[in-house]
């Protein structure tokens, strides 16, 4: 799948170098996953826009169906990615144009762009934060730290994080966030409209896999299938 990168200029402008390495890493792992590749045809920086939206209908304006890409990546700290770590969502393509990767939901379209949006630098496992993202206490509240109110929060770089988390594989930054942009690719292409029933664990995805209560409860098992039900993968396919 060809990809435009397009860094949100309304939000950190991560160096060049940073870009290129992590989505190297997003695409080995969905290479890892789906036996598919994914490659950037170009990083832009600070495309205009008042909302992620706008960026993507303003960079396809310049495009036709043979120069659009397949999948648009934005890094951006617009309120939904920075509360999340990222979402998705997809818009049609230019006149004329085909997605090389149609996926299997028929309300997609094969003439579908898949749209990822990212936080670069979103924190694995906060601890201690209110609803504003403000720290406000040393322990974990509300439902941070996997909904246990109590565990001790721990400094990682500029975040706190669940002392119980620091062990997990997205705990690596880059193995996180490019995690983190291989599931948000994936989601048009799970089974449910509601794609959050497409997420590792949940009653949906145990019953269509036979996963036990044990596995589904695995954060590692989880974070290895970048938080996705494990029969997503396989609807990733070129045309």
């Amino acid at each position: 799948m060809n990809v435009a990168v397009l860094i949100d200029a309304r939000a950190p402008q991560t160096p060049r170098g940073d870009v290129d390495r992590v989505f190297a890493r997003a695409a080995q792992r969905l290479l890892e996953k789906t036996g598919e590749s994914m490659s950037s045809v170009e990083v832009t920086y600070g495309p205009a826009g008042a909302t992620t939206s706008d960026i993507v209908t303003r960079y396809l304006a310049a495009k036709t169906a043979a120069t659009a890409p397949e999948g648009i990546l934005i890094f951006s700290n617009d309120a939904t990615a920075h509360s999340f770590g990222g979402y998705s969502f997809v818009v049609r393509g230019p006149a004329g144009f085909q997605n090389r990767y149609p996926s299997p939901r028929g309300e997609v379209g094969g003439d579908a762009i898949y749209i990822a949006v990212v936080e670069f630098d979103h924190p694995y496992a906060r601890c201690g934060y209110n609803d504003n993202l403000v720290r406000v206490s040393d322990v974990s509240i509300g439902g941070e730290c996997f909904n246990r109110p109590g565990t001790p929060c721990v400094a990682k770089g500029s975040a706190w994080v669940c002392s119980t988390a620091l062990a997990d594989l997205y705990m690596d930054s880059d193995y996180f966030t490019a995690s983190t942009i291989v599931h948000e690719f994936l989601h048009p292409f799970g089974i449910n409209t509601n794609e959050n029933l497409d997420h590792y664990g949940t009653p949906a995805c145990m019953a269509r896999t036979g996963m036990t209560s044990a596995q589904a409860a695995d954060r590692r098992e989880g974070q290895l299938n970048c938080g996705l039900c494990p029969d997503v993968f396989a609807r990733f396919k070129h045309r």
